[in-house]
């Protein structure tokens, strides 16, 4: 029999609909206060970090390049020895050579400014050097960085944040021993200061020895012996990101043929590594190149190192 469904009619269920039970304090919320953050009320601002200059002066782990010496026009005077002004030439085949504790000194025509002094072509190690100036010719002579010991590598450098006006330069060398000590080179002038330090790998040219030998094999391959025919160092030293202002204003002016035709003072890192100074030249043209980010270059250069 079919169903009739009743017009306006109440149907009453007879399931058992369950009520929620309601959540445990729900009827009784409690407010929790807020809590204060520590130290909103004593609240420091952020500084924001200083963007590096594109001038120098820059810290001390950027390479220094001394390469325009100021003492090639000064008069070279040494207490002992022979032929102090050949440490003036480049030809370092020709050295001051002397004997115990000397001293040499450079007058030059008149009052320069100098951040850096450099020493090359020397046997020294051991020995104590001390650098010293005076503002004149006739004034007393002052301190120019502190004394160091002569390591076993050939090249050293004496550098100060802020450059001196001199027109003496006086080395010392103390603590010699009794045997011939020799100078093949001195420098003193402003180092050019690299914008950027080195981020990546660099091997430090007085740690890169450079060498030719003669060797001697027979005709059945066996070895009869070997001499040196040439000592030398090499470097390889690369940068990026250099600005555009500060390339144009103060490395080109060394990178240029006049620049680059005499030897120079390469230090890549004189705050970590103080002994890691070499003396050599470019072996070639220093030609920089446009990155294509913005208006910065990258510029990398070889070095032939003397000893």
């Amino acid at each position: 029999m079919a169903a009739v469904q009743l017009p306006n009619a109440v149907v009453t269920s007879t399931v058992s609909v369950p009520i929620p039970t309601p959540a445990p304090g729900i009827d009784n919320p409690v407010v929790v206060p807020a809590q204060p953050a520590t130290g909103i009320a004593n609240a420091q601002p952020f500084t924001a970090n200083a963007i590096p200059s594109k001038l120098p002066p820059f810290p001390l782990n950027h390479p220094r390049i001394l390469w325009d010496n100021l003492l090639i026009n000064a008069a070279a005077t040494s207490t002992g020895g022979t032929n102090p002004g050949y440490t003036q030439i480049p030809n370092t085949a020709q050295r001051w050579a002397f004997t115990g504790a000397q001293s040499i000194t450079f007058t030059l025509p008149g009052a320069v400014n100098i951040d850096s002094v450099a020493l090359g072509s020397q046997n020294l190690k051991g020995a104590t050097v001390t650098v010293e100036y005076s503002a004149t010719a006739a004034s007393s002579f002052i301190s120019f960085a502190p004394s160091k010991v002569a390591t076993k590598y050939p090249s050293m450098m004496f550098h100060i944040s802020s450059a001196v006006s001199a027109t003496r330069v006086k080395i010392t060398v103390s603590n010699a021993g009794a045997t011939n000590k020799i100078i093949g080179s001195i420098y003193a002038g402003i180092a050019l200061q690299m914008q950027r330090p080195f981020y990546s790998g660099h091997t430090p040219i007085n740690l890169a020895p450079e060498t030719s030998y003669y060797s001697s094999v027979t005709e059945g391959g066996s070895y009869i012996g070997e001499e040196i025919r040439r000592r030398g160092y090499s470097a390889s030293p690369s940068w990026s990101n250099l600005d555009n202002d500060w390339l144009r204003y103060y490395f080109l002016p060394f990178a240029q043929p006049e620049g680059i035709l005499l030897p120079f003072y390469f230090a890549w890192n004189l705050l970590e590594h103080p002994d890691d100074v070499g003396f050599g030249k470019s072996t070639g043209d220093i030609v920089p190149s446009l990155m294509g980010t913005r208006d910065l270059w990258t510029v990398s250069m070889d070095i032939r190192g003397f000893s």
